[in-house]
This record gives structure tokens, C-alpha cells and sequence, in this order.
């Protein structure tokens, strides 16, 4: 978190870092999603494919206008 440059670990402080919705947060930290338990690796690749995007989506997107 501290290479984040993130100053706490709050739900507050990782929205306003990452930029994220409420919604896309809810879909990486919520226990109805992760379970009790949550491993790091799985939280940081949730959070980049939502900062990304779907690239799978985007491409078929993109295939489907031209």
C-alpha cells in the first residue's frame, strides 16, 4: 500500500487513491465476493483489470463497430 502512496488502509482512502466506485470497490473487497478470506494477489489483479478495463470486451467491442 505504501507504493500506492495510499495513507491508511481505509475503504475511504483506497476509493480516493484508485479511483474506483463504490461499486467497483464493493466487487474487490466485499466477502459475498472473496470470502472470509482475501489474499493480496487476488485484491491487486481485481483492481487492475478494473483500472484497465476487459480487454476481451474492448475487443470484441471494437471487432463488432468496424
Amino acid at each position: 500500500m505504501r507504493a500506492a502512496e495510499l495513507q491508511s488502509d481505509t475503504y475511504r482512502e483506497a476509493k480516493r487513491s484508485f479511483e474506483l466506485s463504490d461499486w467497483q470497490l464493493h466487487e474487490v473487497v466485499c466477502s459475498c465476493h472473496a470470502g472470509t478470506i482475501m489474499q493480496a494477489s487476488w485484491v491487486a489483479g481485481r483492481v487492475r483489470r478494473i483500472m484497465t478495463g476487459n480487454k476481451i470486451l474492448a475487443w470484441l467491442r471494437s471487432s463488432l463497430m468496424h
